[in-house]
């Protein structure tokens, strides 16, 4: 009586497993198109930033279009050897004001917007091993936490 029970059930098992297997399986509901809002969604970006932003662009626009302070280096017809540039005669006083611009910050703990347009006003004064230097020791500051800026922009 057993095997017949069980049997009865294999039979009954297996007849649903291929019933279920030979039907087509039902379709997924269709993808409704969700409708974009009529408003868009708020910018991440607030107007007080886009401003600051827009500042921002305006100096960097200005500092491009502003005339070198350097003039261009002529063109030399003899290329046989390198060739000494003359330094800079500001290049000494600029480098001691940006040194002195860093320390004073330092001490203070603060790195403001008015210490970076005092640094860029020095900047094309500095030989690049100066301004090299002037930023190692910025970053440094800033990394030991020595310094803490108040303004997004370093330099």
């Amino acid at each position: 009586m057993k095997r017949f029970a069980l049997g009865i059930c294999v039979g009954l098992c297996g007849g649903f497993i291929i019933a279920r297997l030979m039907t087509p399986s039902p379709r997924p509901p269709a993808v409704t198109q969700v409708s974009r809002p009529a408003d868009p969604p708020p910018s991440l970006v607030t107007t007080g930033d886009l401003a600051a932003l827009r500042d921002e662009l305006r100096a960097e626009l200005r500092a491009l279009r502003a005339p070198e302070r350097h003039p261009p280096a002529q063109d030399v017809a003899d290329t046989s050897g390198p060739t000494e540039v003359a330094p800079d005669p500001e290049s000494g006083r600029a480098a001691a004001a940006a040194n002195a611009l860093l320390d004073r910050a330092i001490e203070a703990g603060q790195w403001t917007e008015r210490d970076v347009e005092q640094l860029r006003a020095l900047q094309p004064h500095l030989t690049p091993d100066d301004l090299s230097e002037i930023m190692s020791t910025l970053a440094t500051a800033i990394n030991e936490q020595r310094l803490r800026p108040a303004t997004p922009r370093i330099l």
